[in-house]
């Protein structure tokens, strides 16, 4: 699976995480998973939020049932801009992706992104 900036999609309501990765998407998504089953909440904003709003607890299952099947991959998980390797522009990127959402309260991030800057938050009102 490609790398890059991705947006991680709550399967049971309209909450979104904005990130990135130099690894494979499917590799960062389990490890997304992996905080929720051992209830890291504050290593990933994703488990936080599944956690906080009982979200698996409303679908009636223990959360050590959960597995990749109850968060499908396929249905969570979007690339937003590939990236072949780590480099300075996917900074700037994530950053920017998570600026145009300034004022979502859908969404999960609970920073501005690595590259908090004024030239990230005119890009991402100018686009």
């Amino acid at each position: 699976m490609k790398s890059g900036v991705y947006k991680l999609n709550c399967p049971y309501c309209p909450a979104f995480y904005i990130g990135q990765t130099s690894r494979s998407l499917e590799t960062r998504y389990k490890e997304h998973i992996a905080f929720f089953r051992k209830n890291i909440q504050e290593k990933s904003a994703f488990a936080d939020h599944i956690i906080g709003h009982n979200h698996v607890m409303n679908r009636e299952k223990p959360k050590s049932e959960v597995n990749l099947e109850d968060l499908n991959f396929n249905d969570c998980v979007e690339l937003i801009n590939q990236c072949s390797n780590k480099n300075s522009n996917i900074d700037f990127l994530e950053s920017f992706y998570i600026a145009k959402q300034e004022g979502n309260k859908y969404c999960l991030n609970r920073c501005k992104g690595p590259c908090e800057s004024s030239l990230v938050e005119l890009a991402a009102q100018i686009n």
